[in-house]
């Protein structure tokens, strides 16, 4: 069995129908290792960050690609701090932008909302995702791992 048959016809189906991911193509995955798209779902439309996320909009005058470009930088600075992105996660659930807190993971089990934040999660799952490493204008190396997961558009490992 090849390597790929066991990706598309075991793995990847397992990460769908039995984890509840979402698989997104490589080819829209941004160099920030960012699904925008799922990031941008998850803060504007859940739970908690609703209201949060529109008042935000107000801020950026209701330029959401302004106001997503922030976030993500803000990200970007967050986990170009940690050690790893399980320490990135945990510790950053929330973040304030402008001075109004976004949620960026919900934990399972709340004492308030029990089990149905979490399930407002959005895991997503990509095959062979390109990644190169440049420095200074120089590529120091690329490579393809099999498989990439996501969490509310972050990733998360591989």
């Amino acid at each position: 069995m090849s390597e790929l048959n066991l990706q598309d016809k075991f793995l990847i189906p397992f990460f769908r129908e039995s984890l509840g991911y979402q698989e997104v193509k490589a080819n829209t995955i941004t160099n920030s290792l960012i699904i925008e798209e799922d990031l941008q779902a998850f803060i504007s439309t859940t739970e908690l960050n609703q209201k949060s996320y529109e008042a935000l909009l107000k801020k950026y005058s209701s330029n959401a690609q302004q106001l997503l470009s922030e976030l993500i930088e803000l990200i970007q600075e967050r986990i170009a701090s940690s050690r790893n992105m399980a320490l990135f996660i945990n510790a950053n659930k929330s973040v304030t932008l402008q001075g109004i807190k976004l949620h960026l993971f919900y934990p399972d089990d709340s004492v308030i909302h029990d089990s149905s934040l979490f399930a407002q999660n959005i895991f997503s799952v990509v095959q062979e995702l390109p990644y190169k490493y440049h420095y200074q204008g120089e590529q120091i190396f690329s490579f393809r791992p099999d498989i990439c997961l996501f969490v509310n558009g972050i990733y998360l490992g591989y």
